[in-house]
């Protein structure tokens, strides 16, 4: 009777190193695939998180501004420092300016350079109340431009330009005309939104249709470009 073959199903040498050798090379091609999207991964997320910093950080007039959301209120910010020498010893104070509105878009003409510490850190702010009985949100802006003042280290007066309401709520009177050596702002209702330098110490503030944060706004940011002009000069 002849004898049945039996099947070898023990692969040799040489087919145990071969299967080995292509497995290896299909472990090396998956984690080759693998590292290379997670490479991929990581440089879409740099440039993403790059393009995104940059298209909210733009430069206007020598002032770098980062657009953030301050809560749920998108705001334009711009950090300095700036140094107080009138001490005996040198402080250095970092102030941060927050902007409701673009200032890119801001459109305020402003007429005359704007140099609040010629004579001294006193500044006298008369605000002309009549024309603001119907706008919204005037304290709250006014409230924003002494806020920045103090924060710049000045020392802040309120007032009124009319002498007989100055007496009736009993405020200090104050004008351009009271107050020739110290620098005054003063702000009232007019026919168009502008700003306007009346000499050395003298500044109108001039506000239509309740556009008070246009005009404060304006006049924060022309300050501070003012400012670093001369410094850079």
């Amino acid at each position: 009777m002849a004898k049945k073959k039996v099947q070898n199903d023990i692969p040799d040498a040489a087919g145990t190193e071969a299967l080995s050798g292509l497995k290896l090379k299909v472990r090396k091609k998956e984690l080759t695939w693998i590292i290379g999207v997670m490479f991929f991964l990581l440089v879409v997320i740099l440039l993403t998180s790059y393009l995104t910093k940059s298209s909210n950080s733009f430069t206007y007039q020598t002032l770098r501004f980062d657009k953030q959301l301050y809560g749920t209120v998108p705001v334009y910010v711009y950090g300095y420092t700036f140094k107080d020498i009138t001490g005996a010893a040198v402080q250095e104070y970092r102030y941060q300016l927050l902007l409701r509105l673009d200032p890119r878009k801001n459109d305020v003409p402003v007429e005359g350079e704007i140099v609040l510490n010629q004579y001294g850190r006193d500044i006298m702010i008369s605000v002309n109340t009549t024309g603001f009985e119907s706008c919204q949100t005037t304290s709250r802006d006014f409230a924003s431009l002494s806020g920045f003042l103090t924060g710049n280290l000045f020392n802040v007066q309120g007032g009124v330009p009319d002498k007989n309401v100055a007496n009736e709520l009993n405020f200090t009177h104050i004008t351009c005309s009271l107050y020739p050596d110290k620098t005054v702002l003063e702000v009232q209702s007019s026919g168009k939104t502008s700003i306007r330098k009346i000499s050395n110490t003298c500044y109108h503030i001039n506000i239509a249709n309740c556009e008070t944060l246009n005009a404060v706004e304006k006049f924060e940011v022309q300050s501070l470009i003012d400012a670093k002009k001369r410094k850079s000069s």
